[in-house]
This record gives C-alpha cells, structure tokens and sequence, in this order.
C-alpha cells in the first residue's frame, strides 16, 4: 500500500497554510509558506511559528519561507515522483483537505490537484484499528502505542510520526484506510459551502449588533443558505407573513430555520423599523 502525508497547518478555520510537509518511506518534503495574514497568538502557541512581516521564525529560530505559489509548485514536483499518492493526515476531513483546497484555489495554475488522488482521514481509521483508547489526537496516540515523544504541530514530525503509527505491525491499514479516503471534488464542494456560510453570516452583522438574533441563531440561517438579502426580500414582498413564512417553511423534512414566534415578531420588527 502506499502512504502519503500531508499534515498542513493553518491559522484558524478556513486557514492560510504555514507550513507543508509530507512523508513517504525515506523521502520528506517540508516548506514554510510566506503568511498573508498575521499568525494569531493563538497560532503560534501551537505551531511555535511566528512572523514580523519580513521573516519568519519557527520556535525563536528563523527558518526560510515562501511564496504560496513557489510552495505548492514545488510540492507537485515532489508527488509527481510517486503514482496516485493519497494524502494522509490526522482529522483531515475537517481541518487539512479543506486548508489545501482553499490554497489550491489561490494557485490554481499550479494544479496541484492533478497530482494526487484523495485524502485519507487517520482520525477516522485509526479508531477502527486502534478501539479502545481514552483519546484520539495525535499525540495521545503516539505516547501511548509508539511510546516516544516528538515535536508536536510542527508539519514534518507530525508526517514523520503518522506514518509510523499508520504501519505499526500489529495494524491491517490495506482493510480499513479505503473506507475513508474521500477525492478532491467534494473536499472543493465542501469549502465551497462553508465560505457561502461565511458570507451570508456576515451579511447578519445588522441583526447581531441590533441584538435581533443571537450568534447561533445567526449561523444556523446562515447554514440554511439565507442572508440578509434573503430576508430583506422576504419581509419587502410580504410585511405581514414573510419572515414567518421563510422561517418555518419545510426542507429535508425539518423548520428551515424557526418556529418561534418570538423570534419571528423580533426579525420582522427590525425590518419593520428601517
């Protein structure tokens, strides 16, 4: 079977990469990327990375970064010496796949995309082949079924020691890693929806700061593919019913967003309002 690792890591949701790194047998790969946006506090306590806007440094140290463009050009080159890589990484359905696409889509000359054909998700297998631990992360599983210590969140140790937990000799990886490998296409749809999501929650900003609906409220009309355009329409074609009758109608056999009166009276009065 073959084992290919991408543990990438970004800043926060639908991330800029900082680092990419992959592993299969001997041969490595390891780049840092150039940030376009400012490495959060947050981030750098769990990457040791840091950036002053000219150079980057990795635990205090400097290390040499790139463009993303320059990054990801090189990383094609390096798959292209294997044949269909899958690329492994720890909960990678969540987090790593959706981090790659998003940057694939800023480069989309390199077409990196063409070089390897899916995702693997280890969070997802391992807990098949390994049952019965107390927890999942990484660094549970390194500590307690490799029993040794590593640099944890730093992309290439994380490949390094991945691929040594997915071939642990007591682990039949062949029969369980299929069933959950997922393509390139629906990671892309994924992102897709989530940066629709973001938009349209964003576009609720007026309703928040007005203290009309709450954050949860905002996010799950936003999740229904609603904005405030959507609602705006709605209440403009019909004062009276509209917002109730957007709200309440029926998808996928559940309320699209609310049956609460009172929530319903609160959106249709700020529109009311204005």
């Amino acid at each position: 079977m073959r084992r290919y690792l991408i543990p990438s890591f970004g800043i926060a949701g639908i991330a800029d990469i900082t680092q990419v790194a992959a592993v299969c047998g001997q041969s490595s790969f390891s780049m840092y990327v150039k940030p376009e946006t400012p490495i959060t506090a947050r981030a750098s306590k769990v990457t040791g990375l840091t950036y002053d806007g000219i150079s980057m440094f990795c635990q205090g140290k400097p290390v040499v970064c790139y463009s993303l463009h320059h990054v990801l050009k090189s990383f094609r080159e390096w798959l292209t010496s294997f044949k269909d890589p899958v690329l492994f990484a720890h909960n990678c359905r969540k987090f790593d796949s959706l981090v790659l696409c998003n940057a694939m889509n800023k480069v989309l000359d390199v077409k990196l995309h063409e070089c390897f054909s899916g995702f693997c998700d280890t969070l997802d297998f391992l807990r098949v082949i390994l049952p019965n631990q107390e927890k999942f992360s990484l660094e549970y599983l390194v500590s307690h079924i490799l029993k040794i210590s590593y640099s944890a969140h730093d992309a290439l140790e994380d490949s390094k020691v991945l691929q040594r937990l997915t071939e642990f000799p007591e682990h039949v990886v062949d029969v369980h890693y299929l069933n959950h490998t997922f393509d390139v296409s629906s990671t892309c749809d994924i992102l897709s929806l989530q940066i629709q999501v973001k938009q349209c929650y964003e576009t609720l900003r007026p309703l928040l700061l007005h203290n009309t609906i709450s954050e949860n409220m905002a996010k799950k009309i936003a999740q229904s593919g609603l904005s405030f355009l959507h609602l705006q329409l709605a209440f403009t074609r019909n004062p009276q019913d509209g917002i109730r009758n957007l709200f309440t109608e029926f998808a996928n056999g559940h309320v699209r967003i609310t049956n609460r009166k009172t929530i319903i009276s609160s959106v249709s009065s700020f529109f009311k309002e204005r």
